[in-house]
């Protein structure tokens, strides 16, 4: 046989190794002084590990569950802040827009100017048709 991988000193030691399998590793070990110091070492480490209490699946569900519910009740509360952002930002636009919309646009000087003198290009001759009908002179 080859030597003893990690994996299966760890399942030999918890156990979980039977049959042929588990003669083949008794008869490594006793003839592998590397493969022995590892199994020795592995088994203190797990024999130190029995000591903790493994954590029932159940538990371990409901901390998953919890934190994700956690995560998902933060994400809602961003999903409603960003809703209230953006009904306030729109009602500002409209509001904009409205003002706008609504507001008289102011004539600029030139255009004023412009209007002006085409009104009195269009009295001037009209007032002298006027005079020249009622024989008035100027």
């Amino acid at each position: 046989m080859k030597h003893v991988t990690e994996i299966q000193l760890i399942e030999y030691t918890n156990g979980s190794v039977g049959g042929p399998q588990k003669a083949a590793i008794d008869n490594h070990l006793a003839g592998c002084n590397s493969c022995r110091r590892l199994y020795e070492q592995t088994k203190l480490v797990y024999d130190s590990l029995g000591d903790l209490a493994v954590p029932q699946v159940n538990d371990l569900t409901a901390k998953i569950r919890q934190g994700v519910a956690a995560t998902v009740g933060g994400w809602r509360n961003m999903y409603n802040l960003a809703r209230v952002a953006a009904v306030i930002i729109i009602a500002a636009l409209a509001g904009y827009f409205a003002a706008i919309a609504f507001t008289p646009v102011q004539q600029s000087d030139s255009v004023a100017i412009l209007k002006a003198q085409s009104e009195i290009s269009f009295t001037q001759p009209a007032r002298h048709i006027a005079l020249a009908v009622s024989g008035e002179t100027r």
